[in-house]
């Protein structure tokens, strides 16, 4: 959203249907929602992902959390680090036990590579 504001978090301070008539202004892709950006504004939330991950039946082999202007000392912070991280990306591997209440897992094909911007790489 930089490409047409300079204001930090705008999405806190204005709503989706705000913030994405604004954007339609610069860009003529026809997203009205922040997860039909082609980028993938996928509203995910660094907290989300790690329950999404803790109930998958997977773990993280690798984990690297990014933030904004390189100031990765505001990732080890409680709320502040869901505004400044802007990237995490991770290798998953299986767990050696699967998660409770869930049955077996199939693991990730490792020959597909899927970037979601902002989101998660598979490695």
């Amino acid at each position: 959203m930089q490409f047409f504001t300079k204001v930090p978090w705008v999405n806190l301070f204005f709503s989706e249907r705000t913030v994405m008539s604004v954007r339609s202004r610069f860009r003529n892709d026809g997203a009205q929602h922040y997860e039909q950006v082609e980028s993938g504004l996928g509203k995910m939330t660094v907290g989300k992902f790690e329950r999404v991950l803790a109930e998958s039946g997977l773990k993280a082999d690798y984990v690297r959390y990014d933030c904004v202007k390189r100031l990765d000392v505001l990732k080890v912070l409680p709320r502040v680090r869901e505004l400044f991280i802007n990237n995490v990306s991770c290798e998953l591997v299986l767990r050696d036990e699967p998660a409770v209440g869930r049955g077996p897992v199939t693991p990730p094909n490792r020959s597909h590579r899927r970037s979601h911007h902002g989101l998660l790489t598979w490695m």
